[in-house]
């Protein structure tokens, strides 16, 4: 767990439950022995599941949590149908974002 975090659920009072829930994880990290690429999917999904159990337990989540989700839906939201506007008044495909095959377009 990044330096961050764990200054800031420092800062916090936590139930009892929730603390050693986050130790037996860390404690698990410590004490694994794997090679180097299954501890890096190891590390990270212990990660995620800290996360996950903050989230849920106190409501709190990753500063880019929003940011995740918000670009997707303002893509979806603006950036399609822009395209779909400047592909049919330019009648140009490059514009809708999707390869297009006719007319020497690759």
């Amino acid at each position: 767990m990044p330096k961050k975090i764990y200054l800031l659920l420092s800062k916090r009072s936590l139930p009892n439950e929730l603390i050693v829930r986050i130790s037996t994880d860390i404690d698990a990290l410590n004490s694994s022995e794997l090679a180097v690429k299954k501890l890096t999917t190891y590390i990270l999904e212990a990660q995620d599941d800290i996360f996950t159990t903050l989230e849920k337990e106190l409501n709190l989540v990753r500063e880019t949590q929003y940011r995740n989700i918000g670009l997707p839906l303002v893509m979806a939201a603006f950036g399609i149908p822009l395209g779909v506007i400047f592909m049919l008044s330019l009648d140009n495909m490059d514009f809708i974002g999707l390869p297009w095959r006719g007319n020497n377009r690759i």
